[in-house]
């Protein structure tokens, strides 16, 4: 969809400083952010009602938070998917710490595991769901079951890792 909406230079302006503030000075992530504000609103049709640079300053808010909410789930399923014993360097706790993640996930049902791993590895719901052929609700049901099982099992195995 063509969008004929010419954005003032001053509202990019402002726009590019409030991307800048939600990543806390971090160019890269600013530049990222600010693109992908531009693409989600280039994507879907802007309606010339209300102001635009309170749409575009929504608009970063909210894939921000989006941004920062898949990035916290990814930093709890860290661990799960390339580390094996031997490969966390030289300290000894990380090691078997890598070592009880590795034996809790291998005794998590194969059909909770697999999506898991899928997951833990960078895929999305939507690209797990159609390489196994399963509706998107199942997949994201099976990853939860499969972090709870596998959460349970740590803590049996070690008592102090969770």
């Amino acid at each position: 969809m063509q969008h004929n909406t010419k954005i003032p230079d001053n509202i990019v302006r402002n726009l590019k400083r409030h991307c800048m503030r939600l990543t806390g000075g971090d160019a890269h992530s600013a530049d990222d952010l600010y693109q992908d504000v531009m693409v989600r609103f280039y994507r879907y049709h802007y309606e010339e009602k209300g102001y635009l640079n309170s749409y575009l300053h929504i608009i970063a808010t909210n894939a921000f938070i989006s941004v920062k909410r898949k990035q916290k789930t990814r930093q709890k399923l860290d661990g799960l998917a390339f580390r094996e014993p031997g490969s966390c360097g030289n300290d000894g706790s990380l090691e078997m710490e890598a070592s009880y993640i590795m034996e809790a996930v291998s005794k998590v049902a194969e059909m909770y595991r697999v999506p898991l791993l899928m997951y833990a590895n960078g895929k999305k719901y939507e690209e797990i769901a159609e390489e196994m052929g399963l509706p998107l609700g199942t997949v994201k049901a099976r990853i939860f079951f499969a972090r709870k099982k596998a959460e349970k099992l740590i803590t049996l195995i070690n008592g102090r890792v969770k």
